[in-house]
């Protein structure tokens, strides 16, 4: 397992069947692929961007639409240090 892949090898590995070196997240690659309506505007003050008002792209689901100025970097780098935490509080 490499120490460090870009996003394209992590994915490419995964539907390869060989282990990445952390699971490839999709944070809005697609609309369907989105967030909660309802935490999103938390994930924008978290993140220090300014609130917008919230669009939804499925109704169903409650999904919003992740605006262009969110850094999908940093969010994923949100996510592993949520997912470090919650692993060393066990």
């Amino acid at each position: 397992m490499p120490s460090q892949m870009t996003s394209r090898q992590r994915v490419l590995a995964t539907l390869n069947h060989r282990e990445p070196d952390r699971v490839p997240m999709d944070f809005g690659g697609h609309r369907s692929s989105g967030i909660a309506a309802i935490v999103y505007p938390k994930l924008r003050k978290h993140l220090g961007l300014p609130p917008k008002p919230i669009r939804v792209y499925d109704l169903i689901q409650q999904l919003a639409i992740v605006d262009d100025d969110v850094p999908p970097a940093n969010v994923v780098a949100m996510f592993d240090e949520a997912r470090s935490d919650l692993t060393t509080a066990a």
